[in-house]
This record gives C-alpha cells, sequence and structure tokens, in this order.
C-alpha cells in the first residue's frame, strides 16, 4: 500500500504529465487514500481535466476538490472572444506552428478542423476545448497527417510510459516495448478498465503514432 507522500507524489506526477493541463497552481494533499486538489484554475475544462488525471491513479480512494475556477466576464460570450480562447489553447497545447487546425465559432458552436501531427492530439484538444467559457457545441473536423510532421518530435520514451502504468495499475508491471513511433504493451491486466488507462498512458505520450495490445486480461 502506497504512503500518503507516494500518493500525493503519483497523483502530482500524474497531473504534470497530462498533456492538456498546467499543473503548476495545483496543490496535492493526500490522507488514508483521500486526495484532495486546491488551488485556482483559468477555466472550467482544467478542472475538469485535473479531477480525471487523479481518479486515475492508483490507490485514489477519495477525491476532494478544493480547485476554484476564475470567473468568466457577465454575459453570453461573443463568438469572436471564444474563438481567440480557442486559438491560444491551440497554441498551448499542439505549439506552433498552429496553423494546421482551424477554428470557426458560430453562436458559442466551436467547429475544429485541418489537420493534427499526432493521434493524442485530438482527445487533448476536444477535451480542452469542450469546457472553455461559454462554449455551446463542438465538432470535431481535425484529422491525422497520414504521414511523420515536417519537424517530428523524437521517438517516444518508454520510461513516463511506464511510469504512468506503475502510478494507475495496481495488477502488477506491465512492459512497454518501442519501436519507431508504435507502443506494443505487455503483461496481465485484472479488468478492461485496466486497460483502457494503458491505452490512455501510451497514447498520451508524444511521438506515439501506434499501440499494440498484447495485454492479458486475467479476470
Amino acid at each position: 500500500m502506497k504512503t500518503d507522500a507516494q500518493l500525493a507524489q503519483d497523483v502530482t506526477d500524474e497531473l504534470e504529465w497530462e498533456p492538456a493541463l498546467q499543473a503548476g497552481p495545483i496543490r496535492v494533499q493526500a490522507r488514508a487514500g483521500v486526495v484532495t486538489l486546491s488551488g485556482e484554475l483559468p477555466n472550467p475544462a482544467e478542472r475538469w481535466i485535473a479531477e480525471r488525471a487523479a481518479r486515475r491513479v492508483a490507490g485514489v480512494q477519495q477525491l476532494a476538490l478544493a480547485l476554484t475556477v476564475r470567473p468568466p466576464a457577465s454575459g453570453p460570450r461573443a463568438d469572436s472572444d471564444i474563438a481567440h480562447d480557442a486559438r491560444n489553447v491551440l497554441a498551448w497545447l499542439v505549439g506552433p506552428p498552429v496553423p494546421t487546425v482551424q477554428v470557426a465559432v458560430l453562436r458559442g458552436c466551436i467547429t475544429l478542423g485541418g489537420q493534427v501531427a499526432w493521434p493524442w492530439q485530438k482527445p487533448v484538444i476536444l477535451d480542452a476545448m469542450r469546457l472553455l467559457p461559454g462554449v455551446q457545441g463542438l465538432t470535431d473536423a481535425m484529422r491525422v497527417l497520414p504521414g511523420p510532421p515536417l519537424s517530428a518530435p523524437p521517438p517516444p520514451d518508454s520510461r513516463p510510459i511506464e511510469a504512468a502504468l506503475r502510478r494507475r495499475i495496481a495488477s502488477g508491471p506491465l512492459r512497454v516495448l518501442v519501436e519507431g513511433s508504435g507502443v506494443t504493451l505487455c503483461g496481465q491486466i485484472r479488468t478492461p478498465a485496466e486497460r483502457a488507462l494503458a491505452h490512455h498512458a501510451a497514447w498520451g505520450t508524444p511521438g506515439v503514432r501506434a499501440v499494440h495490445d498484447r495485454l492479458q486480461l486475467i479476470g
């Protein structure tokens, strides 16, 4: 069983690992399996992402949220303001250059078009956009580039994936094999939920373009 300090550190590491979250302002405390997150975040999207990331960590029995969101300006938001925020989020999540992803906003509904370089970027972008203040709807028309991007990141490193798996899955150690931009997951899991957590850890790592599943469900 993890100590309070180990659990708090695992949650902190998971928050820092989450690509869609700036974990700096978030404080983590743990006591007897109860984890408390506190701090101020710029929008509801980050609050939701932080909650989801903390719940992924093995050993978290209950989660107490003391996270506050900076209050938005009163009244409905203009489409131009939502579009401005969306482009800022894209610049932060994807990094320059961002022109490959287009943003259109009509009556509070965001449509995302264009291309992203890596499969993991799509769910990260959608998660962050969905809860931007004033957003009434979201349409995903983004495609993943079929080939490597012009400035391809280095091949994925198995160590952060293995660390994420240790934080999340209590069944036992899983092995991660990397070949090029592909990742193979090996080992034994007890539930389909653990399989989903393992896949999320692999896809959430920059540089991964394919995930191969060799996990055995031992139930």
